[in-house]
C-alpha cells in the first residue's frame, strides 16, 4: 500500500476533452467480417450497448483515481440528457467536477471496436467547442500539484489563434506552481483542426509543458504525415503502428518536439511500446502482454496517469515507463481495477510479466 498513500497526497487537475462513449457490442463471429458487412442497406445485429464517459480528462482522471491521486476534472458539458448522463456518471466515478457552461450539446462518441484493427470513431465534439480555459483562474489551482489538458485537436478554442488560449492556460497553470502535462489526439484531414497550423501551436504551448504524451499517429500526423501516410500504405491501410520502427520513426519527432519547446516527451507507440526523451536521456519500454484482448479504449490515458503519478511520485524514469506499459495493458485486458494501484503493477512486473 506503499504507493497508494503516498499517491493520496497528490492532487492533480484533469481538464479538457470529455465525452460521453457509446460502444455497440458484437460476437465474435460477428467481430471476424464486421468491416466487410459495414455497407449501405445492410442491417447488423448488435448484443447490447456500454456506456461510458470518455475523452481525456475522465479516462485520465478516472486512471488517477486508481492509482489512489486525488484528481478534480474541469470540462464543458451541455444542458442535455447526454449531459445529465455524463454528470451522473462522474458522480459515480467519485471525481470531483467543474463543469464550465456551454450552450452547445454534449459531446458523444459511437466506437467500433473491431479484434485486429483499431477503433473506429463516430464523434462530435459537441461543447467540447466551447471550452478556452479563460475561466480557469490561478486561485482555482492552489493545492493541486499538476495540471493535465488533452486533446487540443478536438477543441478549437484551444489551438485558433496559433494556440494562444492554450499557451495562456497552461502559462497560468505555471505560474501557480502545477507542473503540467498535455496529450493529443488524431487530427481529422477532413477537420476545421486540420487547417490549423499545428506546428505554431506547438512552438507556442510546448514551452509550457512539462511532459507532451502524445501517441505517435497523432503527433506523426502534425510533423511527418508524409511519413505516416507511407506506414500506411506498408500496413494496407490497417494499423500504422504495425509498420513503424520506434527509433527510426518516433524518435526523431521527439528530438523535434524538445527543439520546439517541451521539457520532456513521451510518444506512445501502441503494441510497440514508448519511447521517452528529454535533454539528458532517452529510453524505449516495450509493452507488456496482456493476457486476453477485450478493450484498448482509454489505455493511452490510463497509461499516461500511471506515467505521471510515478513521476511526480519521484520514481526513476524507466520505472515510470514500466508502470505506464502496464496499467495500458491491464486495461486492455480487464484487470487494471483489481489490481491493486502502482504497487500491485509493479508485482506482476515483478513477477516476470512477459513482454511483448
Amino acid at each position: 500500500m506503499g504507493d497508494y498513500m503516498q499517491c493520496s497526497q497528490l492532487k492533480v487537475i484533469c481538464a479538457g476533452h470529455i465525452c460521453l462513449d457509446m460502444k455497440p457490442q458484437f460476437s465474435r463471429a460477428q467481430a471476424s467480417s464486421l468491416l466487410e458487412t459495414l455497407t449501405p442497406g445492410k442491417l447488423i445485429e448488435t448484443r447490447g450497448m456500454r456506456i461510458d464517459l470518455g475523452g481525456s480528462c475522465s479516462n485520465t482522471g478516472r486512471g488517477f483515481k486508481l492509482f489512489g491521486v486525488s484528481g478534480k476534472i474541469i470540462c464543458c458539458l451541455g444542458d442535455d440528457r447526454l449531459g445529465k448522463i455524463s454528470k451522473e456518471l462522474l458522480e459515480e466515478m467519485g471525481l470531483e467536477t467543474s463543469v464550465l457552461p456551454s450552450t452547445s450539446s454534449t459531446s458523444h462518441s459511437v466506437v467500433i471496436e473491431v479484434p485486429g484493427y483499431d477503433r473506429i470513431f463516430l464523434h462530435d465534439p459537441g461543447a467540447n467547442r466551447d471550452f478556452d480555459g479563460r475561466a480557469i483562474a490561478k486561485e482555482d489551482l492552489a493545492g493541486f500539484k499538476h495540471f493535465h489538458f488533452g486533446y487540443p485537436p478536438m477543441m478549437p478554442k484551444m489551438y485558433e489563434n496559433c494556440g494562444k488560449a492554450l499557451a495562456e492556460m497552461l502559462k497560468t497553470a505555471k505560474s501557480a506552481g502545477l507542473s503540467t502535462s498535455v496529450d493529443m489526439a488524431f487530427i481529422d484531414p477532413q477537420s476545421e483542426a486540420a487547417k490549423a497550423d499545428w506546428k505554431a501551436v506547438l512552438s507556442n504551448a510546448l514551452p509550457y509543458v512539462d511532459y507532451f504524451v502524445p501517441s505517435f499517429e497523432e503527433i506523426a500526423g502534425i510533423l511527418d504525415p508524409d511519413g505516416l501516410s507511407g506506414l500506411l500504405e506498408s500496413a494496407g491501410g490497417g494499423d500504422a503502428i504495425a509498420a513503424m520502427d520506434v527509433e527510426r520513426d518516433a524518435a526523431p519527432l521527439a528530438r523535434e518536439l524538445l527543439e520546439l519547446g517541451a521539457s520532456n516527451v513521451l510518444i506512445k507507440c501502441g503494441a510497440k511500446g514508448m519511447i521517452f526523451k528529454s535533454r539528458g536521456e532517452e529510453i524505449f519500454s516495450p509493452p507488456f502482454k496482456p493476457c486476453r484482448i477485450l478493450s484498448a479504449t482509454g489505455a493511452g490515458d490510463v497509461s499516461i496517469a500511471a506515467f505521471l503519478a510515478s513521476a511526480l511520485l519521484g520514481c526513476k524514469t524507466s520505472k515510470c515507463l514500466d508502470l505506464a506499459c502496464a496499467a495500458g495493458a491491464a486495461l486492455v485486458e480487464g484487470s487494471l481495477e483489481g489490481m491493486g494501484g502502482l504497487d500491485g503493477l509493479r508485482q506482476r512486473i515483478a513477477a516476470g510479466w512477459q513482454r511483448l
